[in-house]
This record gives C-alpha cells, structure tokens and sequence, in this order.
C-alpha cells in the first residue's frame, strides 16, 4: 500500500509541475476542413467550432467544423446558413455560437459586406438567425474583432469598405437579440481594422491592427461601467494586424499576426499590474489570419497563411501558472539617470545576471536607437534624439531567469 501511494504522489507531482512550469505547444490533429485562413472560431464546453474563411484556392467557405478536445479529432456540422465569407466574427454566450458580418468575395472590391448573424446550437446542430448588425448604417463590415463579456458580445473596429475603416464598439445581447452602440474606439489610428480585442473580469482590452498600412501597437482597456477609456501600456512585439488572441486565468495572450513579414511571436499580458511577458513563439511558424479559442484553461490556435500558403495545422498551448507568480519585481531594479536629461543618459541594471536588449522608442512607437546583451551601466548618446518623451524598454534575451518586459520613461531636454 505504501509504495502504490508514493508512485501516486509522485505522479500528481510530476503532472502538477508540469502545467506549473510549462509554456509550450503541443501539435494536435490538423483542421478537417483543410487549409483555411481569415476563418471563425468559438468553443462550446469542452468542443472548439471552426467556420467560414478562405482556403488554398481563394475560394470561400461556410462549412463548420467541431474539434473533440478529448479525442483530439474533428467532425463536419451543419453548414453556415449565410453566404460564404471571410473575415467575419464568432463568438460564444450561454452555450451556443454566434458567426456573422464578414465579406463574400476574396477581393474587397468585388465583395459585398455583410451584416446578418446567426446562431448555432450544438445540442440540435441547428441554426437561427438573429437580428443584423446596424453599425455602418446597416450595411455591413468585415475584419471587426469581437469578444465577450457578461454574456454580451462586443464588435469593434473593421473595414466598412477597401480604404474606409470603423472605430465603433457595439454590444449585442442574444437573449434580447438587440444591438446597442457603446462607444468609439480612441486610438490615434482610431478607425482601423484587423484589431484584436479580448474580455477580462468586466473589462476590455483593444488594440493593435491597421489603417492602410500603418500598423499600430497600441493597447487600450474599455470600463464598461464608466464608460471610460484607459491608454495601457503598449504590445511588446511590433505594430501588427490578424493577430489572435483569447483570454486565461485572467490574462490575455495575443500573437502572430503581420506587420509586413508574418510574425510567430507571441505575449502574455497582466491587467492587474499593466504588465507584458514573452511567451514561447507559436510552434506552428509565423501567419497572419489564424483563428484560436479556449478549450478546459488551455488555449488552441490554427490554420491561418504565412508566407509559403495557406495553413491547415493546429496546436495546443499549455499556459503553465501566471508568470509573475514567483517573478521578481525587476522593475524597481532599473534605474534611468539623469532624468529629464540634456546630455547623455544611464540605464542601471541592479540584477545584471538576467540579459536584456535594450530599445528606444519614441511616443509613435518606433525604434530609435537597439543594443544587445546590456551591461550593468549603459550609457545612451542622445546626439541624434530630439526633444521630446521616449520609451526605453528592456527585453529579457533567450535562456535568461526572467521574461518580465520593462518600460521606463524618460524625457530628453
């Protein structure tokens, strides 16, 4: 009895230090429909959903199809009643999936926008129409993000046509099945699309995507009950739209995604403490397009295109515990002096034991000024800085203690 018990607990340990330290993707049973990119996703119970977008051949779909988590295998449901699309939205309220908007043509300007929704219960395979989307006059649109919060979806953002983008925020409530416009979007670039929005314990958090190609990586937090915006500390990675992202465990995860080149990176954000990590870069490989959704705590993201076509695999992530459970603060380990400062400036590093690249960026966002593997006093040149506020941030190298990303301010006279 005694040994059946210590073989017991040493199981529950290893399996508990497993979730506990892991951050990594594990490959699952690629989608069943194909190699699709610019689809929906959503996940009911232990079930994820995959729909509409385009495929390899640039033709638009409107199948679905459900992942079993449990046995790792896909199954064909009953087709989406509207017409073919892609860019569209989907989400989940109170066990059933919703997929709606989009566009029905691969070029934008042989497409018409959409502005119907629909409603999929898993339990009859069956499916409802809802009311339409009245943003954009009622005419539809298609490259919005959307998420939910309280059982009520959010639609932000999108493409009202090939170069005329929305900065509205509406909600829609599926048990009234009535549409309310909540506010505007108050980012620089405020009209955009390819944004990418997520719910946490009452809140969201918007950001990023393109107003022609000007990417942005901005990160905004929306108070439903006050009505209010708040400027959030900016994406680590660069500006970028088609990203994914999903909430879990009370923290967002956002990645991928395109800011000319496709991206496979991919960042954890706290909102209790304004705070982004560096998570382990997407396994699948850099895409833009992708689809993810939330599955018993694990997240699971796929399909999507990158720069070699078209994708069709599909990967599991294992989160592990928050990272700044056991983290150091190594924020209050940074020192920047003088500051203001009219000559040169020093970046101190208490800790030098942990390596960074350092970057200067001014308040567009852009880089002004890299180095690498910093020491622990790095004087910078201010000879070719204007005046004005910048940002220095710090990025924890590979195969260092921490994956903290640090932000400080300093202003040059």
């Amino acid at each position: 009895m005694m040994k059946k018990l210590s073989i017991s607990y040493l199981l529950i340990f290893f399996v508990t230090s497993l979730y506990t330290q892991n951050n990594d993707w594990i490959k699952k049973t690629p989608f069943g429909g194909g190699k699709r990119e610019r689809a929906v996703a959503f996940a009911i119970g232990n079930k994820g959903y995959i729909g509409t977008g385009q495929d390899s051949s640039n033709i638009l779909n409107k199948d679905l199809w459900e992942y079993d988590s449990a046995d790792d295998i896909w199954t064909q449901k009953a087709n989406f009643p509207g017409v073919a699309r892609r860019n569209a939205v989907g989400f989940t309220v109170a066990n059933k999936g919703y997929i709606g908007l989009g566009i029905n043509h691969p070029d934008a300007f042989l497409g018409t926008r959409q502005s119907d929704m629909w409603e999929y219960n898993p339990q009859t395979n069956t499916w409802l129409q809802k009311a339409n989307f009245p943003g954009n006059s009622g005419t539809g649109i298609y490259y919005a993000t959307a998420f939910v919060i309280n059982n009520l979806a959010y639609v932000c953002g999108g493409k009202n046509g090939p170069s005329t983008y929305s900065n509205q925020l509406w909600s829609f409530n599926p048990a009234t099945n009535q549409w309310v416009y909540v506010s505007a979007f108050p980012g620089i670039k405020m009209e955009r699309y390819g944004l990418i929005g997520v719910g946490i314990n009452g809140k969201a958090y918007i950001g990023l995507g393109a107003n022609e190609d000007n990417y942005q990586n901005d990160w905004w937090e929306f108070d439903l009950q006050t009505n209010t915006w708040t400027k959030k500390l900016n994406f680590p990675g660069s500006a970028r739209m088609g990203c994914i992202g999903f909430e879990l465990n009370g923290r967002a995860y956002i990645g991928l995604g395109i800011d000319g080149g496709y991206k496979d990176d991919f960042y954890e954000y706290n909102p209790q403490t304004n705070k982004w990590f560096i998570k382990k870069n997407y396994d699948g490989g850099g895409r833009r397009g992708a689809v993810s959704f939330v599955i018993d705590k694990f997240g699971y993201v796929g399909t999507g295109k990158s720069e070699t076509g078209t994708k069709q695999n599909f990967y599991q992530y294992w989160p592990g515990s928050p990272n700044d459970v056991n983290e150091h603060n190594q924020e209050h380990s940074v020192s920047v002096f003088p500051n203001p400062a009219s000559e040169n400036f020093t970046v101190s590093i208490k800790n030098n034991s942990i390596k960074y690249t350092l970057q200067l960026l001014n308040t567009n966002g852009e880089v002004v000024h890299s180095t690498i593997n910093i020491g622990k006093n790095t004087e910078i040149n201010r000879e070719n800085l204007a005046p004005g506020v910048y940002f220095i941030k710090l990025l924890p190298e590979e195969n260092t203690m921490s994956n903290e990303i640090i932000t400080k301010k300093i202003i040059i006279l």
